[in-house]
């Protein structure tokens, strides 16, 4: 990290066993994303005069190339007392998932969906049917893909659909009548 960490306290005082939990997360942290430039991290105590426990809030900030990563850690109304420590682990958890999620993004790891194809109905049969796709392909759909309307599919309508490779070939995965093309 090119900036040392920041770490600021509020409605509560500096604790040794809170600053290791913290440089612990961030040393997680820095395992997922070496890139980072700077993170200021701040504890803030909730309620402090409750009586029935204390409630922690844990916001991360952390500058690196490309979009910052903010996290906010807060903890739910209906809890009645919380652990600094278990704040902490929860907000750098969140962070290290969030900062996962960034670094397969760049690196194109993030599967996309594939666009709707386009076909028509060539055969049924009680339970199932085939499509040949735009490309020639025959696809195979059973009645299950086409949700509750396999009562309103037809030999010749033209249908949209999602496939992937099933036993014997391309099975739907989802399909549609397309409406008015029959």
């Amino acid at each position: 990290m090119k900036i040392p960490l920041e770490i600021a306290y509020e409605n509560m005082e500096p604790t040794p066993d809170a600053e290791r939990h913290v440089l612990r997360g961030l040393e997680r942290l820095e395992r997922v994303s070496p890139d980072l430039m700077a993170v200021r991290v701040t504890l803030a105590q909730r309620n402090p005069r409750r009586e029935t426990g204390t409630l922690y809030q844990v916001n991360l900030q952390l500058t690196r190339p490309g979009p910052d990563v903010a996290i906010s850690r807060t903890a739910p109304r209906h809890s009645e007392s919380e652990n600094l420590v278990t704040a902490i682990g929860e907000a750098f958890e969140k962070a290290r998932r969030e900062l996962i999620e960034l670094r397969d993004i760049r690196r194109g790891d993030v599967k996309g969906h594939e666009p709707p194809q386009f076909g028509k109905v060539t055969d049924l049969f009680p339970d199932y049917g085939f499509i040949r796709g735009a490309d020639d392909r025959i696809v195979y759909f059973h009645r299950n893909s086409v949700g509750g309307a396999w009562a309103e599919v037809h030999v010749g309508d033209e249908v949209r659909f999602g496939d992937e490779p099933g036993e014997k070939g391309p099975q739907a995965t989802m399909v549609q009548i397309v409406e008015g093309r029959r």
